[in-house]
């Protein structure tokens, strides 16, 4: 309690009085000064997390993979680990973690040019007068083991891993590999691109080479083996999804009424839990989830008018994880009038928007599960196109590196 000192004179106990309210005054005024200073600083730095304050959990690990300046990289806890050298372009596209093992999934040139003999196929090169060597000119696909690279292709044609699990021993990839053939319906860049997984090396081939055909995403369970992907058809190579257990393919439900009525679908996650299958893309260029072969979409398609397209929204999902009966899915949304792509996270169809203009995402999202939380990845690139890693959590987001990156793969694993 503060204690008034008693004056003799009233005028001197006014005087006193009142010094000490203009006193508290200041002091609430100066605490209100703080308080208002403190929450204009919060909400000017917005969801980016501070960096000295704890992002990564200590019971959990989290592990993020990509390219960092055209280099196979992978994040663990925002820590970059190099995967190659910088005189040879790779590419880190999956990531998978195994007891104290980390797998990355990816390929990887060897930047060595070949000198081909007049009228050959360009596989044979000239190393002199009498002898010709076959030459490694395309790029090579493979994965590392704690950093040591396993090739799958011999790299005389294109391939590439583009998904990584790992069971005890077994180390499933999927892909695909040109066989050097153009394809009926393929592109000059990929030639004869054909689907195929590979299981601890060996080959299964998914597509029979017609059209380009690449497989994007791959999980096991028990002894199961799902893969989903695409395959290009007709002059147009517009894609189709595909679905396939254990090497055989499975019909899945397209709508082309579901969306722009487009003839074009497609599949880049798969996630198995009990006897569902999960899997995510997107449809007539509207993300979209499949249950059991059954589509659910995440975005309602606006129907312009005659003539009108710009407000026409293309969007699609790019991961997928479930736990319990709440569904996950992480994606992409923009509009044909758009110059920037927006990251979308959606929660059983409820959707948030992760980023705005005129941030332009530049990479899939990519979504695991802390417990019922969700944490996501991506690229961004600002208005004068300069590129970060980030990551979300917790409505927070904390940049992994600023150098030209692109995510390409998120996976949590929690400590026993």
């Amino acid at each position: 309690m503060t204690k008034f000192i008693i004056l003799k004179d009233l005028k001197s106990n006014l005087r006193a009085f009142g010094a000490w309210i203009l006193k508290r005054m200041e002091t609430r005024h100066r605490i209100s000064v703080f308080l208002l200073t403190v929450l204009s600083f919060c909400s000017c730095n917005g969801q980016l997390a501070d960096k000295n304050s704890r992002f990564f959990d200590k019971d959990q690990d989290i592990y993020i993979a990509g390219d960092e300046n055209n280099t196979a990289t992978y994040w663990k806890n925002g820590e970059a680990v190099r995967l190659t050298d910088l005189n040879n372009f790779s590419h880190a596209s999956g990531i998978a973690v195994f007891g104290n093992d980390v797998y990355v999934s990816g390929y990887k040139t060897n930047n060595k040019d070949a000198v081909y003999e007049s009228g050959s196929s360009q596989h044979t090169v000239v190393t002199d007068s009498k002898n010709k060597v076959p030459q490694r000119n395309g790029t090579i696909a493979g994965y590392w083991k704690n950093k040591k690279f396993m090739d799958i292709t011999d790299g005389t044609v294109n391939a590439e891993a583009s998904s990584i699990a790992v069971i005890g021993n077994d180390v499933y990839v999927a892909g695909y590999e040109c066989d050097g053939q153009k394809a009926a319906s393929g592109s000059d860049d990929l030639n004869n691109a054909v689907a195929k997984y590979w299981r601890n090396g060996q080959p299964v081939v998914l597509t029979d080479g017609i059209n380009v055909a690449r497989a994007t995403s791959v999980a096991v369970k028990n002894s199961d083996v799902y893969v989903v992907g695409y395959e290009q058809l007709g002059q147009n190579q517009s894609k189709e999804l595909r679905y396939w257990k254990n090497g055989k393919r499975i019909n899945i439900k397209i709508d082309k009424n579901i969306g722009h009525g487009s003839d074009y679908s497609e599949a880049y996650s798969v996630f198995v839990v009990g006897n569902d299958v999960y899997i995510a893309g997107a449809e007539s260029g509207l993300a979209t989830y499949w249950k059991n072969g059954n589509p659910v979409k995440l975005i309602d398609p606006i129907k312009s008018q005659p003539g009108q397209v710009d407000n026409i929204i293309v969007s699609k999902a790019s991961s997928i994880v479930v736990n319990g009966t709440d569904v996950y899915v992480a994606g992409t949304q923009d509009t044909l009038a758009s110059m920037n792509t927006v990251a979308k996270f959606w929660k059983n169809g409820k959707p948030l928007s992760l980023t705005h203009a005129p941030e332009d995402l530049k990479s899939n999202v990519f979504i695991a599960l802390s417990g019922k939380n969700a944490c996501l990845a991506y690229s961004l690139a600002d208005k004068s196109d300069k590129r970060t890693a980030r990551i979300w959590k917790h409505g927070l987001t904390k940049i992994l590196s600023d150098k030209v990156t692109e995510v390409n793969a998120l996976v949590i694993v929690k400590h026993l």
